[in-house]
Parts: structure tokens; C-alpha cells; sequence
């Protein structure tokens, strides 16, 4: 609980001499009412959603506010409201035709938006539309982002969002958060057997010179980054492009498009070319993260043409790494390993930047020899008896067989 809060309700609940005890009562109810927030889980048809994804009115306004009085601990490129609601404004037509119920919980304190998060709605079907499961599911791209709010408010979020009904689903007996960083209060409201591993994220330390950040890695590293960059200096001039300016970068992302459909990916069908809804979802996002100039597209070019790319957010005092690129024709020659060396370097050189974050945790970061940052899955219960059929719902039959027949412990 914050110390303002407190002297808040402290003050609320001092008596005042003289005072009508029902008056007293009326008052405390007054004060508590007014502290505890409000839950308003938003349909894609209700207006208010429509003037968030669009970033217009006082609602939207009073979100940014308050995300921008966030500290940096508590907030990263990925839970910026121009970030998330470009991802709402590109997939909202997708989900509509494929049946998932997103909603936007707009969290309130009186007239001030606290935050607003995104969640799907699984009704539950044994409960007859009278309770539902809520989702806080980040679909890949949002991978890298927690939650974006006070740390003292985290509990009472969940709190307001069990005595939240649904309209056409019912209240939610256990809620879930895919993507919960460690530290975070909300790893200790839950049970620790439904608290899950999901994934790390890689970092990078920057507050060193570049040299030395070289020569933290493997031998034989250093030796392939060297071998990468002189084998495409054979096809010509080797020069890494950092756009940042929003003037230039409409034309900066069209390359990375260009790249992105010479890729390895193509052939899987999920490059920026055949995914129309990734591809106009970064579109938005760049249009709208480039006007703060917090948002960067770094081509490499070797000679005339170019072979990778990779975007970047820049908030606080991190980069966030959050996508990667390379023509698979030149990929012997490590491309991606190319453009993240000079990343790097720039953001050594750079006194405002203390880390690289490269958002997910793969095979090939670990030859950076990047920090491990944790991210847990956490299962939130509704209270008292409710929460009971509530903890065999949130873990399907099979898995909980699968167990006791190995004798694992449950979840």
C-alpha cells in the first residue's frame, strides 16, 4: 500500500468529535468507496474501446498520464499505450472472425484511468454462462511485456476484477496472467503450485565500453562475429543504418518488410509478406511510437542491397530488441549477429542506455552471454468456495491424470 493512500484512509477512519455515528459510518464508506477501483471489462463494439484504440478522449488521455508516472522499474516498450493499442486496433477484426471474446479492462480510481488490460473471456461451460475464466494473453509480440502498473495496485486489480460480472459470460472464478516478471507482487498472491516457468528474456548490460562487452564472449564468438562481417564485405561496402527520425521511417520499414519476405520465414508463411495483420499492426505502432521517437528501424546494407534488419523501442533507460531480420540467402554470414553488434556498440556509446533487452530467450542470444530475466505464468483464484471448483477448472483432466499417475505433485 502506497504511504499517500494510507494517510488517505487513516485520516478517513479517525473519528471527528461530535459527529452522528451514522454519519461517521456514511463518511468511512465514503473514502473507501472512493479508493477502490473500478473494473469495466469493454467489448470492441463499446464506444469507450473504440476512443482508447484510436487514443482520443479524457480516458485515453488520463491512461497515458498515468503510465508516464510509472516508474522505469514498472513499465517497458511493450505495455506503452500506443504499443497495445495498436496491437487491439490491428487484431480486433481477426479475433471477431475467429470467435475469441477480447476484452479491455479499464481500470478507474474515480475519474482517473489506472490502466487498461487486455484480456480474452473463456466462458466455462459446465457453470452455464454464471462464471467465466479471464485471460491476460500477450499472443508472441507482447511476449516481453508485464504488467504496466503501481506495484501497490496489483492486488486490488485482481480484488476488483473477481467482483466484476461479465455481460453474456458471468464473474470470473480464476484469472490468469501469461506473462508476470520476477519481483512482481502478483507472484506472491498466488499459491506457488500455480505459479509457472514460462519463459526468460535475454539482457544485455551496456554500462561498459564495447570492447569490453567483446570481450566477455567466447573466443570462438569473437572470431565468428569478425569472419560474418569480412565474408559480406566481399558483396560490398558493410554499413548499418540506425533510422530513427519520423520522417525516415515509413521508408526504413518498407526495406525491413523487403528483407522480412526474403527470409527464412517466408517459407513458413509467417513473414511480414503473408501476415497482413503483424505487418499492419507494426505499421501502426511504428507511426505512433515515431512521433515520440522512441521507436528505431536498423538496416544493414551491404554494398546496394540490404540483407538484415531489426526494430527497436527505446524507454527508460532500456532498448528493447523486438524483432529480427535477414535475407536467408546471405544467411551464413549471420546478418542478425551483424546489426545486434552495432546495436550494441551505439547503445555503449549511448550514457542514456544502461541495457539491450532482446524481449524472448533464444538458442542463438546465448552466445552474447546475456542476463536471464524469469517470466512466470500465474493462476489467481476467486475467493472463498468459489475458488474450489475453480482450481480443477484451470488445469484440464488430462494433465491432472497425467500426474497422479506419475506421482507428481498437483499444479
Amino acid at each position: 500500500m502506497s504511504g499517500t493512500r494510507w494517510v488517505e484512509e487513516l485520516r478517513a477512519a479517525v473519528a471527528i468529535p461530535g459527529e452522528d455515528p451514522a454519519v461517521a459510518a456514511c463518511r468511512r464508506a465514503g473514502a473507501a468507496a472512493a479508493t477502490t477501483p473500478r473494473v469495466d471489462l469493454l467489448e470492441s463494439d463499446d464506444p469507450r474501446f473504440d476512443d482508447l484504440v484510436n487514443r482520443r478522449g479524457p480516458l485515453y488521455d488520463s491512461w497515458l498520464e498515468t503510465w508516464n508516472a510509472l516508474a522505469d522499474t514498472e513499465k517497458d516498450a511493450l505495455t506503452h499505450p500506443a504499443w497495445l493499442t495498436a496491437w487491439l486496433h490491428a487484431t480486433a477484426q481477426r479475433d471477431q472472425a475467429e470467435g475469441r471474446d477480447q476484452r479491455l479492462a479499464l481500470v478507474r480510481r474515480e475519474a482517473r484511468v489506472l490502466t487498461a488490460v487486455p484480456f480474452e473471456v473463456r466462458p466455462l461451460a459446465a457453470t452455464v454462462n454464471r462464471y467465466c475464466a479471464l485471460v491476460h494473453s500477450h499472443a508472441g509480440v507482447l511476449g516481453g511485456a508485464s504488467l504496466a502498473i503501481h506495484s501497490d495496485m496489483l492486488i486490488e486489480l485482481v480484488e476488483a476484477l473477481f467482483r466484476t460480472d461479465v455481460p453474456g459470460a458471468g464473474r470470473p472464478l480464476y484469472v490468469r496472467f501469461e506473462q508476470v516478471d520476477e519481483g512482481n507482487l502478483l507472484l506472491y498472491r498466488a499459491p506457488r503450485r500455480h505459479v509457472h516457468l514460462v519463459q526468460h528474456r535475454s539482457v544485455l548490460d551496456t554500462r561498459r565500453t564495447h570492447p569490453e562487452l567483446i570481450a566477455g564472449l567466447s573466443r570462438n564468438f569473437q572470431s565468428s562475429l569478425r569472419k560474418a562481417r569480412n565474408k559480406l564485405a566481399r558483396h560490398g561496402d558493410v554499413v548499418v543504418e540506425h533510422v530513427a527520425d519520423p520522417g525516415a521511417l515509413a521508408a526504413a520499414w518498407a526495406r525491413f518488410v523487403q528483407v522480412d519476405v526474403r527470409s527464412w520465414k517466408h517459407r513458413a508463411g509467417t513473414d511480414l509478406g503473408s501476415d497482413a495483420t503483424m505487418r499492419r499492426f507494426l505499421e501502426i505502432a511504428l507511426g505512433r511510437l515515431g512521433r515520440e521517437q522512441v521507436a528505431c528501424v536498423s538496416m544493414l546494407r551491404v554494398g546496394d542491397m540490404y540483407v538484415g534488419g531489426q526494430l527497436a523501442l527505446r524507454f527508460g533507460r532500456t532498448l528493447h530488441v523486438v524483432k529480427t531480420t535477414y535475407d536467408e540467402g546471405f544467411a551464413a554470414m549471420a546478418p542478425g549477429n551483424v546489426v545486434l553488434n552495432d546495436t550494441l556498440r551505439c547503445a555503449c556509446e549511448d550514457p542514456e542506455i544502461d541495457e539491450v533487452s532482446l524481449v524472448t530467450s533464444l538458442e542463438w542470444h546465448d552466445k552474447w552471454r546475456p542476463r536471464k530475466d524469469s517470466s512466470y505464468e500465474v493462476n489467481l483464484f476467486a475467493p472463498g468456495w468459489a475458488g474450489v471448483p475453480a482450481r480443477l477448472l484451470a488445469v484440464p483432466l488430462r494433465r491432472r491424470l497425467g500426474r497422479a499417475l506419475r506421482g507428481a505433485p498437483p499444479p
